[in-house]
């Protein structure tokens, strides 16, 4: 653009991010409210909204390894979060109406619950998970992504990064090829068996595998 009486404008690239970061965060607080609230879809069209914004910008490369490149990821990472979170929330709620349902109907016996012959947890004590308890399934994944069923937001886990499975007997972890490793009690480890009270860090997460 040109200013007849200024001659050409220039665009302050670093001013521009610096707004985009500040209205980003303004966003995920927003989406965060919003979540809280159980308005999980909202809370996605709020992000997806901010991330519309970086993508607007002139010359923006996804992946190049700039500070809004990894917004712009992390921010596709919580929305396919909150859309996963509202999915399950969707489909516990048509479990509980299915159940209520045959309960209604003559004849209707509750089947046992599918849960590890061995129940087992983690506990978040350091990074971005402390303070957090997971239930374990037979088989879960952890990682950055939407798509695992615990999802670490951190720009240190890999989208999928570990996978912890009941195995008949006992439990196994399984690193997925992870870019900063999966360690169990310090030890970096491919496949390991876990037992009671072993510490697992991923990435910047640190987590307390508990049988019970």
């Amino acid at each position: 653009d040109v200013d007849i009486r200024t001659g050409p404008r220039i665009v302050d690239r670093d001013a521009q991010r610096d707004i985009l970061l500040v209205r980003a965060d303004a966003a995920r607080a927003d989406a965060r409210a919003q979540a809280d609230r159980g308005a999980l879809p909202a809370a996605a069209t709020i992000l997806r909204q901010a991330a519309a914004w970086i993508d607007a910008i002139d010359g923006f490369v996804r992946n190049d390894g700039s500070l809004l490149a990894e917004l712009r990821e992390q921010l596709e990472d919580e929305i396919a979060s909150y859309e996963r979170k509202s999915s399950d929330l969707e489909r516990v709620h048509q479990r509980k109406a299915s159940r209520t349902y045959k309960a209604q109907s003559p004849g209707y016996t509750p089947a046992a619950r599918d849960c590890p012959a061995i129940p087992a947890h983690l506990v978040g004590i350091a990074g971005p998970v402390a303070g957090q308890r997971f239930e374990l399934a037979t088989d879960n994944t952890i990682g950055r992504s939407g798509s695992n069923h615990i999802v670490v937001l951190s720009h240190m886990l890999s989208r999928s990064h570990t996978r912890i499975v009941f195995l008949g007997d006992h439990w196994m972890l399984q690193d997925l090829g992870a870019t900063n490793g999966s360690l169990v009690n310090g030890k970096q480890v491919q496949s390991c068996r876990l037992a009671d009270g072993d510490v697992i860090k991923l990435g910047d997460a640190e987590l307390r595998f508990t049988l019970g």
